[in-house]
């Protein structure tokens, strides 16, 4: 069957490119048989065993760059597609091939990576239409880009100072450092120490004078769990907002326990900010609601998972720590009533993304309690959202691949491209995209 499309396609590439791809879809799908069928392809049509090693580097390396590739070869865009219709699954090619491109490093320069946060209402924000066409613009500007029929989302999730040092013990000198990455209770943590081989099951450890934890267990993976002993409200004292490891700091600043979070943060659980809601200021919501577009809380409370970067080879074996979220009866009705109505849902955040397509069964939203561990890849089938407001994220991360899934590979390539080419800010303090 391979074969077969391969030939099919003679009039739309040449077959040097028809190889290649044939190349790419076998090593990723790990069929040795089709594999050596396509290789045998190969000395007839002029591709030689160079190319084809870099091929099969580009299909199996997670650090390969298929922007250098494709720059050797500009129809190896079109090789995705004879891939695709090469496989009697093309969703399995959309996870794995579409998939490992657009985790594959967009080659942001590390002098555009966003250290300070910029003046909430004035970033600057891309405006992204699929296929191609892109306008720059102010955030200020956000309100009118809306229409007043939208619904508007946003994730009221609070951002909790989830670094806490504890201090040193016996003879250490250098306090533990402990990452909280997931409650399990109102007490009781899953967390990250550092240095782990420092803490033990059994252990106290002591973080003021108010406030202590036990150690209750310590998995194989390093995972340390803790039953906290003292006022909660001592966390938000002690502790220090965890942010990314890109955003380079001397020492914890107490201003970034204001600016690493949203103006319209409630409900306390997240280790990490949805950061597309960064660039709100209530002046601007009141602007939104004075447009007549309706705006709709939902919850999901940002853990680690959502940031862990995509190393596997097949981005199908990746796997997304579960995180909690809520979307109460007010919110799943109003939700409703605008589908119901036509209107369009407009998602600050892929948070928000994640939290609505995962909360929608059979076209109907549906309220309450649960946690999701929803994986978006390029191929997914959207249900939920129609447009979406978001940052610029890291290469290999999830984030980057929902974005790509819910615009396009491509679309988003070209616009990474000509965010570099601007010097638009990149990451968590850095400026906006809004994809119409």
């Amino acid at each position: 069957m391979l074969r077969e499309n391969l030939d099919q396609a003679t009039t739309v590439v040449g077959l040097d490119v028809k190889v290649l791809a044939g190349v790419v879809f076998t090593e990723i799908v790990a069929d040795s048989a089709l594999a050596a069928d396509v290789r045998a392809l190969a000395p007839k049509n002029g591709v030689t065993e160079a190319q084809l090693d870099e091929a099969r580097r580009f299909a199996k390396a997670g650090d390969a760059s298929p922007a250098g590739l494709l720059g050797r070869y500009p129809k190896m865009r079109a090789a995705l597609v004879l891939a695709r219709a090469a496989s009697p699954s093309p969703a399995e090619i959309d996870a794995r091939v579409v998939g490992r491109l657009a985790v594959a490093g967009v080659g942001d320069p590390p002098e555009l990576i966003a250290q300070e946060p910029r003046e909430r209402g004035r970033s600057r924000m891309m405006v992204v239409t699929p296929p191609d066409r892109i306008e720059h613009d102010n955030f200020a500007s956000f309100p009118e880009r809306l229409a007043p029929s939208d619904l508007l989302v946003i994730n009221d999730t609070r951002v909790i100072p989830a670094r806490l040092y504890a201090e040193p013990r016996g003879a250490m000198q250098r306090r533990i450092e402990l990452l909280l990455t997931r409650q399990l209770d109102e007490r009781t943590w899953e967390s990250w120490a550092k240095p782990a081989k420092r803490v033990r099951a059994g252990d106290t450890l002591r973080f003021s004078d108010l406030l202590g934890a036990h150690v209750l267990d310590k998995r194989e993976d390093g995972t340390v769990i803790i039953h906290f002993e003292g006022p909660l409200d001592e966390i938000e004292r002690v502790g220090v907002p965890p942010l990314p490891p890109y955003i380079e700091r001397q020492a914890p600043r107490e201003s970034d326990k204001e600016s690493y979070q949203t103006v319209y943060a409630a409900e306390r659980g997240a280790i990490a900010a949805p950061t597309a809601g960064l660039h709100f200021t209530r002046e601007i919501l009141d602007r939104i609601a004075a447009r007549g577009v309706e705006i709709v809380r939902i919850t999901l409370h940002v853990g680690i998972g959502t940031f862990k970067p995509v190393k596997v080879d097949d981005v199908a074996d990746h796997r997304m720590d579960a995180e909690r979220y809520e979307i109460s009866e007010d919110a799943a009705e109003r939700l409703n009533r605008a589908r119901d109505e036509g209107r369009k849902i407009v998602a600050v955040g892929t948070t928000s993304v994640r939290t609505l397509e995962s909360a929608i069964a059979e076209g109907r939203f549906n309220p309450g309690r649960r946690e999701t561990s929803i994986f978006i890849t390029p191929g997914y089938e959207f249900k939920a959202v129609d447009k979406l407001l978001t940052n610029f994220h890291l290469p290999e991360s999830t984030l980057l691949m929902l974005v790509s899934a819910f615009a396009g590979v491509e679309t988003i390539r070209n616009a990474y491209a000509e965010a570099i080419a601007k010097s638009y800010l990149f990451y968590s303090y850095g400026d906006c995209m809004f994809i119409t």
